[in-house]
């Protein structure tokens, strides 16, 4: 995908993302009917394959999943945010266009299908777990659970290739940027919010920091 150099996620962005609880994404598949865009919740293993892999299950009668042993393309999502246009410039300045803020990651793998019984248990128990740590699924009746699991495959991603793009105002100055997340945070849209504390602000403190080490460099030779 195209990013812009100011918008492109650190490694350590993107494996915060992919360590997130809860994440869910698109899973992107083609086949001869064409492109099928499945939302699909996942967990991310770091120890499934050389790079991890993203698990999770699909319905018997969804298509996608017979798409395996075909590189596949997962979208997953981050914080968002809409940004009111008084949060981008002050009472005495130009009005400017009100923005959207996102954080989106693309994942690309081979998908591996496994429709093992015990395979399919484990891994949605898994999934579960994630989301409801106090959950036991094993503490559904055997009937119901089995008509679930015969219902179900697993797919696993094996990642090989992974782009970060981050469009949360890193290129604005870093009051701007604090002036955003007191914005953010008086609508209660906290991910967003933090996301933009731990990652947007430090990026422009840096940068303002070597702009104004080049200014003074060049005051310097000027004397």
């Amino acid at each position: 995908m195209y990013t812009a150099s100011h918008y492109k996620m650190s490694d350590e962005a993107i494996q915060e993302l992919l360590e997130t609880p809860k994440i869910g994404g698109d899973l992107i598949t083609q086949s001869e009917a064409g492109v099928t865009a499945t939302y699909t919740p996942f967990r991310y293993d770091p120890d499934m394959s050389e790079r991890g892999s993203l698990v999770g299950h699909l319905n018997w009668l969804n298509d996608a999943w017979k798409d395996s042993a075909k590189e596949v393309l997962v979208i997953l999502h981050g914080p968002e945010a809409y940004l009111q246009s008084e949060w981008l410039h002050e009472p005495d300045e130009a009005q400017v266009v009100a923005i959207t803020n996102y954080v989106a990651v693309h994942v690309r793998g081979e998908m591996i299908v496994h429709t093992e019984p015990d395979w399919v248990e484990r891994e949605m128990h898994k999934l579960s777990a994630m989301f409801e740590p106090t959950y036991e699924l094993f503490d559904v009746p055997e009937r119901l659970l089995q008509g679930m699991l015969k219902a179900m495959v697993a797919i696993e991603i094996k990642i090989k290739e992974v782009e970060g793009h981050a469009r949360m105002s890193q290129n604005r100055s870093p009051e701007r940027i604090r002036k955003i997340i007191a914005g953010l945070r008086s609508v209660d849209n906290e991910p967003a919010a933090s996301w933009m504390e731990r990652h947007s602000l430090p990026y422009a403190l840096e940068k303002e920091r070597l702009v104004n080490e080049a200014v003074a460099r060049k005051r310097a030779k000027q004397q």
